[in-house]
């Protein structure tokens, strides 16, 4: 059921950015101060991949790694593996 609503008009225009080098203590005070719960992980001017409050829950805090050692990189959902879509489909489709 089509809603009349497209991606580009609810789709953030400025997410959130951490460096696929910072730490995982790093990436969760930057989520916190944003009020976000994911953020794009770049390796310089590119998009490595995403992460999530999810990914750090599941795969640092759970597992009892230390959040000043693990980085975004390692915890990261790859860019080939992101699952997207256009910015003019109706948001029923994303």
């Amino acid at each position: 059921m089509k809603t009349g609503y497209s991606v580009l008009d609810i789709m953030t225009n400025d997410p959130v950015k951490v460096q696929a080098e910072s730490t995982i203590k790093e990436c969760a005070i930057i989520l916190r101060d944003h009020h976000v719960g994911s953020a794009i992980v770049m390796m310089g001017h590119e998009i490595a991949g995403i992460m999530t409050e999810r990914d750090i829950v599941t795969k640092v805090v759970a597992k009892n790694l230390s959040a000043e050692k693990i980085k975004a990189k390692d915890i990261m959902t790859e860019k080939n593996e992101m699952i997207t879509i256009t910015p003019e489909k109706d948001i029923y489709d994303a």
